[in-house]
């Protein structure tokens, strides 16, 4: 049993959304739960014990907070969710609560209310009226997807103990801010060509194939951050799955979701 705090943060609502149909329950406070029965009503057809009431939750094993709380009022693990932006430094409790940190680094997301949303719509902006791209602060990310962040969340939070060390998750690869973009412009200008019926064979001999190679570390002139520290996740994952950390979702795949999500906030 799941308790969460904010069902309209991106993260928790993607945690739902996932957690519901693999036999995760999840409780929270009676506003956001009559909210989310009808937003979830599809699923919680198939599983009618995906949510519960907070005054039927008798016990809850993880708590999973978003905003940031020093002490927690409920038994079993206490995450405190942060998706970390650029410069920003991660926060852990040292209050004795026990509570853990999972950091989420370079989150490949276009929901408003998420780190890189604002350099992704920039970017995209700046490909269709096929400009450079601008300064965006960032040299390029370990990208990785709600749909892998969140399946990791689901599998691990279980065998995290209190006091636990910060989990860090982002990709395992480093993406060039260039790379990112120049994937981001071909998948943008395929999108404008399919919604104004201008779709054109070069659409597709564009951008057929995405950068991959070891990339030299002596040519990226101080723009690659040190990945943060997989190991954590890496050990939690291969004790509750056995294959340990591995993201799925290729790039490409990424930022179609990415312009997706831009494309449903600008409605």
């Amino acid at each position: 049993m799941w308790h969460i705090d904010q069902l309209d943060h991106p993260f928790i609502a993607a945690l739902i959304d996932r957690g519901i149909p693999a036999g995760h329950r999840f409780t929270m406070s009676q506003t956001d739960y009559e909210t989310a029965v009808v937003r979830y009503e599809q699923p919680l057809s198939a599983f009618p014990n995906g949510l519960l009431p907070p005054k039927a939750a008798t016990r809850v094993d993880v708590t999973l907070t978003t905003r940031w709380r020093s002490a927690a009022k409920h038994e079993g693990t206490h995450l405190h969710l942060q998706m970390v932006g650029p410069n920003e430094d991660v926060r852990t409790c040292t209050d004795g609560s026990g509570t853990v940190t999972v950091a989420v680094h370079h989150l490949l997301s276009g929901h408003p209310s998420t780190p890189y949303a604002s350099t992704l719509e920039a970017w995209k902006h700046e490909s269709e009226q096929q400009e450079g791209p601008g300064e965006s602060g960032i040299g390029g990310g370990y990208w990785v997807t709600l749909h892998d962040a969140v399946k990791a969340v689901l599998h691990i939070a279980g065998s995290i103990q209190p006091g636990h060390e910060t989990v860090h998750i982002c990709g395992r690869r480093w993406w060039s801010a260039t790379d990112t973009w120049q994937e981001l412009v071909m998948l943008s200008s395929r999108n404008a060509a399919g919604l104004y019926g201008t779709f054109t064979a070069d659409h597709l001999s564009n951008g057929a194939s995405v950068p991959v190679g070891v990339t030299d570390v002596s040519s990226l002139d101080g723009t690659m951050v040190e990945r943060p520290n997989l190991g954590p996740l890496h050990r939690l994952l291969n004790e509750s799955t056995g294959e340990g950390w591995r993201p799925n979702t290729p790039l490409r795949q990424g930022l179609m979701q990415a312009l997706a999500d831009m494309v449903d906030h600008e409605r």
